[in-house]
């Protein structure tokens, strides 16, 4: 986020559903107030499962036999 120049985007995504690893890390980036979420658009993922998240705006993916579990947020810089 460092070297995103301001009013620009970047994609968060690990391939991880723990909270602490995802929705806690994009939280801190949050408190800071030097960046927002930017929603991600979970239509495009019609037939996949979602799992539930705590943070608006971002999607985290349900493993299943065609898919590992994995979370995104995509963030805008202010």
């Amino acid at each position: 986020l460092k070297l995103l120049k301001p009013g620009h985007e970047m994609v968060y995504s690990t391939c991880s559903i723990l909270e602490e690893e995802n929705e806690q890390v994009v939280k801190r980036v949050l408190r800071k107030g030097k960046a927002q979420v930017v929603p991600v658009r979970t239509e495009a993922f019609e037939g996949v499962f979602l799992l539930p998240v705590k943070l608006e705006g971002t999607m985290c993916i349900c493993p299943d036999e065609r898919y590992e579990g994995f979370f995104v947020a995509k963030l805008r810089k202010g």
